[in-house]
């Protein structure tokens, strides 16, 4: 019989013939041969081949997001509420893959394909900032608790879109949209007390990251140095910090400096 060939754990895009020859899967169709399983079409093992890794990239990364989430101490209804819609967008990949032999065409279309490395990125978005809303440390990236709760909505909005990007089945009913809002609102009513209680350790981790020069911190703090926000206002400092900002690569200092009519150029 012919024999697939495999290079675990995913399927190779080529099988040997019965003559020893390699046949790539653009000239399968032009053979008459069966095929043994579990592959009976190597269409399928091409398309699959493409996807997999991403499959499995996926599911890494929900594991990754979901103890972010265990470990979190801050913003924990905000943390679940991403947690508990990634889960959900998981899910329905997973149902996608079970019906994967009728679902083959979508496989097999390059934009079908990006749509599953786009919506890896948003999950591993939706990690990194559970990851910073829920520890002091991470919270200096963000000027307020309305600052996180507007991020929150982006990346569920983000996530939406992959869901229609893939055709995922993952519709949010009117009343866990309340819902997901009272929690965020929850969360950010938390915060603002937790900021206030721990505004001078809050102030004090940013300045002292600003000083060892990361670029997010010296953006931050240099708006609130400009606002004269939780610091005493100074322009001067605040402008240097953003400078440095810039410098480093922090592109939203730029962004910050045009919204505020400052040519320094």
């Amino acid at each position: 019989p012919d024999v697939i060939k495999y290079r675990n754990p995913y399927v190779q895009n080529y099988f040997v013939a019965k003559v020893g020859t390699i046949i790539f899967n653009k000239d399968i169709e032009n053979l008459n041969i069966e095929l043994p399983q579990p592959l009976k079409n190597v269409k399928n093992a091409s398309a699959f081949r493409v996807i997999l890794p991403w499959f499995d990239a996926l599911n890494i990364m929900l594991g990754k997001i979901s103890k972010a989430y265990e470990d979190a101490e801050y913003n924990r209804k905000t943390c679940r509420i991403l947690t508990d819609r990634a889960d959900d967008v998981l899910t329905a990949v997973k149902i996608l893959f079970r019906r994967r032999d009728e679902e083959v065409d979508k496989f097999l279309d390059d934009y079908y394909v990006k749509s599953f490395i786009k919506l890896h990125r948003v999950l591993r978005d939706i990690k990194e900032f559970i990851s910073n809303v829920s520890q002091l440390k991470g919270l200096s990236k963000f000027v307020s608790a309305e600052d996180i709760r507007k991020r929150c909505i982006v990346l569920i909005n983000e996530l939406e879109s992959s869901c229609v990007d893939l055709n995922l089945n993952t519709t949010i009913s009117a009343e866990d949209k309340r819902l997901v809002q009272k929690s965020l609102m929850e969360d950010v009513d938390a915060m603002n007390e937790i900021i206030n209680i721990d505004e001078q350790e809050y102030i004090k981790y940013l300045k002292k990251s600003a000083v060892n020069g990361n670029p997010t911190a010296l953006f931050y703090y240099g708006i609130l140095s400009l606002d004269g926000k939780y610091v005493e206002k100074d322009e001067k400092i605040g402008m240097q910090c953003l400078l440095l900002a810039i410098a480093k690569g922090q592109k939203q200092a730029i962004v910050e400096l045009k919204n505020r009519n400052i040519d320094v150029w």
